[in-house]
C-alpha cells in the first residue's frame, strides 16, 4: 500500500466527488450546497479538535468511472485529502472506492448499491450511508405483490444500479410469491430538456 507524505495543515480537506453535470446534477447540486453549509457552520464555530478547519474541494465526475478515478487519485495524491464523500452512480462508486482501499482512507458513498457493502468490495473505511437496492425491493416488492400483482417485468436502466435492482426484485418476488416474467434494459442516454 503506498504512503502519503502529508504536509502539516490546520485544515482537514474532503474531496467531493459526484457528478455535477450529469443526469442526477440537480441533487448533487443541493448535496453540494448542504455540504457547504455544513463546512461553513463548523468554521463559524470554531472548527473541530481544537480548532482546525475544514475544506470542502469538489470534482464532476460527469458520470464516467475513468473520470471519477482520475479525480480522486488527483484529491489524494496532490490535494492530500483525508477522506472522499459523494457520488450518486453506481458506475463511479466502486471506482473510487478502489483508490480509497489503495490509499487507505476514508471513502463515504452517497449511491444506492448493494455491491458496495459486499465483502469484496469493502475497505477498511469505506462506509455507505444510502439504502441498498435490496432493501428497496423489500418494502416496493413485499407491497407490490399483494397490491398489484404476482407477475412482474422489470425495465431499468444498464448499468450496476439497474442490474442490482432487478437482481433484487427476483429475490425478493419469489419469496413472496411474485414471479419476475422479463426485463427491458436502456442505456443511459443524455438528453436536453
Amino acid at each position: 500500500m503506498p504512503t502519503l507524505k502529508r504536509t502539516p495543515r490546520n485544515t482537514i480537506k474532503i474531496g467531493f466527488i459526484s457528478n455535477f453535470s450529469g443526469s442526477y446534477a440537480e441533487v448533487v447540486k443541493m448535496q453540494f450546497k448542504g455540504a457547504q453549509l455544513a463546512v461553513h457552520e463548523v468554521n463559524k464555530g470554531g472548527g473541530v479538535l481544537g480548532g482546525m478547519k475544514i475544506e470542502l474541494l469538489s470534482r464532476d465526475d460527469a458520470q464516467d468511472p475513468d473520470l471519477a478515478e482520475k479525480h480522486a487519485r488527483e484529491l489524494i495524491e496532490i490535494q492530500q485529502v483525508d477522506f472522499i464523500i459523494g457520488t450518486l452512480h453506481s458506475i463511479t462508486q466502486l471506482r473510487i472506492n478502489n483508490v480509497t482501499k489503495e490509499w487507505d482512507i476514508p471513502f463515504i458513498s452517497c449511491c444506492q448499491s448493494n455491491i458496495i457493502t459486499s465483502a469484496a468490495e469493502r475497505g477498511h473505511y469505506t462506509f455507505h450511508e444510502s439504502i441498498t437496492p435490496y432493501m428497496n425491493a423489500q418494502l416496493v416488492g413485499k407491497w407490490g405483490v399483494h397490491a398489484l400483482g404476482k407477475r412482474w417485468y422489470h425495465i431499468g436502466p444498464d448499468y450496476q444500479w439497474g442490474h442490482e435492482t432487478y437482481v433484487s426484485y427476483q429475490e425478493v418476488l419469489a419469496r413472496f410469491g411474485g414471479e419476475a416474467v422479463g426485463k427491458h434494459r436502456r442505456s443511459r442516454v443524455r438528453r436536453k430538456w
